[in-house]
């Protein structure tokens, strides 16, 4: 594997994955708001990590992978799959039920922020300092800037607030705690048994709470965005994903939660031929500046360790 110790992009490879990883997730919110129209929560998640787990599953077969054997690994890959493809991505789906497509993006901003507290008591070379606390302070600013009005609606539910910012805390736990795992395994190997995992442990919660579903007319609708997830919000970006996990450090792989609200709207400026107003360009500001600072933190760690 490469060096985790590498803190750079090699153009054009990282910089184009990271791009790709960009336009992937930034579509993922309105694509779960979609799902939910005719599918359940729980059922949503088991679905889409269904179909993601089958494709890692033959990719490993022909890549001729070979799996962990210890119960350790086991272990370890359980807990990265029921954070990362269960537990997390349920908490959101139930989330996004009571608020915007919008504010989910927004509350899920809290991730890079907590990477940074993690990543300090976890990863050896990836102390947190002003540089960080400060860049990624701002660029939270920014999105919140960017979706203020969705924010000052009076219909928020706090139950949908709170289980969103606990689902990105997970995520971020899990994150971190990946990055130390890749380390000993095959990427392959190791993406594919913790969708398994994450999606066998989902199944359980869907029958434990009942099983009952009730399809409804949208429901083509709703699976064409869980395939959509399935494939470009989680088997192709997770990939790159961890992969650039060895390469660069974590905080400022985090920051694409920042970028991707961004990417929303450009993207429905293009298509939708949304409005882009002058709030937009301050919270893109805002963005952009906690990103440099982020990366500067990045790179004086690195050199201090």
């Amino acid at each position: 594997m490469p060096d985790s110790g590498n803190n750079h992009f090699s153009l054009p490879a990282d910089a184009l994955l990271y791009a790709f990883l960009c336009f992937c997730w930034g579509t993922t919110w309105l694509a779960i708001k979609i799902s939910l129209v005719a599918i359940p929560p729980i059922l949503g998640v088991a679905l889409r990590f269904s179909l993601a787990a089958s494709i890692m599953v033959a990719v490993a077969v022909w890549r001729r992978q070979k799996f962990p054997h210890t119960l350790a690994d086991h272990g370890r890959l359980m807990l990265v799959g029921g954070m990362t493809f269960s537990l997390g991505y349920i908490l959101v789906y139930f989330g996004e039920q009571y608020i915007s497509s919008g504010l989910t993006s927004v509350l899920f901003a809290t991730f890079p922020l907590f990477v940074s507290l993690f990543a300090h008591f976890l990863i050896p070379g990836e102390r947190i300092n002003r540089y960080k606390i400060g860049g990624v302070l701002i660029g939270i600013c920014g999105v919140v800037v960017l979706f203020y009005r969705d924010i000052q609606r009076p219909d928020q539910s706090t139950l949908g607030i709170a289980l969103v910012v606990t689902s990105a805390l997970i995520a971020a736990l899990s994150n971190v705690y990946s990055k130390r795992v890749l380390q000993r395994m095959s990427l392959i190997a190791f993406n594919t048994l913790a969708l398994v995992y994450g999606c066998a442990l989902t199944w359980m919660f869907w029958l434990l709470m009942g099983g009952n579903f009730q399809p409804g007319p949208a429901l083509t609708g709703s699976l064409l965005a869980t395939a959509y997830l399935s494939v470009f919000g989680t088997v192709l970006p997770f990939l790159g994903l961890f992969w650039l996990l060895t390469r660069m450090d974590t905080t400022r792989l985090s920051m694409i939660t920042l970028i991707t609200p961004v990417l929303a709207l450009i993207l429905g400026w293009l298509i939708m031929d949304e409005r882009i107003s002058v709030t937009i360009f301050v919270a893109a500001t805002l963005i952009l500046a906690g990103v440099v600072l982020v990366l500067r933190g990045s790179r004086r760690a690195y050199v201090r360790s």
